[in-house]
């Protein structure tokens, strides 16, 4: 059965416009859907990031993004670039569905990120920049209506040691603000038709598994 979420998600974002003025350092990332067949239910892309000296989320699991750049003429125009320069995919203004607000991690509060969400209909093959990229994978949405999913584990960042909620996946662990990001998306996505039918099938209460705290 095919849904109409995706124009009812859309319809829960806010619009792709240009960042307000803000003191902080900008980046942007994607939330990246596709529906494949036979069911043609939504999976989200995530690269886990290169190891390297120099970045701070070496190694992590994270969306396609990065800063931006003074040539962008928009901060939606730095996640549309930094993802064809991390894992070679165009994204098309039309398979735009909208945006979240920007969050600033906890442990980077001069930074302010955006996310942006697509639905795409790119049938090639992806080609990773392996300096930024060391892996993708297409993930069911419906693997976040599961409570096995998610966790309390031990990260240390910079320094700190802290226990944190974790969306987790084939020893994958999706944690900090990419963590929350996906959540708000979950919360926006679960509003849907689709979204009340995978919580039906798998008996699921999100309140009591996403464990959410905003990042503004």
């Amino acid at each position: 059965m095919i849904y109409p979420w995706p124009a009812e998600l859309k319809n829960k974002l806010s619009p792709i416009g240009e960042s307000q003025p803000t003191q902080k350092q900008q980046s942007a990332v994607c939330l990246i859907l596709r529906t494949p067949a036979p069911d043609f239910r939504p999976e989200i892309l995530f690269i886990k990031r290169a190891e390297r000296a120099d970045d701070p989320w070496s190694g992590h699991m994270a969306f396609p993004g990065g800063r931006r750049h003074r040539e962008d003429q928009t901060i939606a125009h730095t996640a549309v670039r930094e993802t064809l320069e991390e894992i070679g995919m165009s994204l098309r203004s039309e398979e735009s569905l909208g945006a979240l607000g920007p969050y600033s991690p906890r442990v980077s509060p001069e930074l302010a990120v955006y996310p942006f969400i697509y639905l795409t209909e790119h049938s090639g093959e992806l080609v990773l920049n392996v300096t930024e990229v060391d892996e993708i994978h297409w993930v069911p949405l419906a693997h976040a209506f599961k409570s096995s999913s998610f966790t309390q584990r031990p990260y240390t960042f910079r320094g700190m040691t802290l226990t944190l909620p974790s969306f987790s996946f084939d020893d994958h662990h999706i944690w900090g603000v990419t963590y929350v990001i996906l959540l708000d998306f979950l919360y926006k996505f679960v509003e849907t038709s689709l979204g009340k039918t995978l919580c039906q099938e798998a008996k699921f209460d999100p309140k009591s598994t996403w464990n959410y705290t905003p990042y503004r």
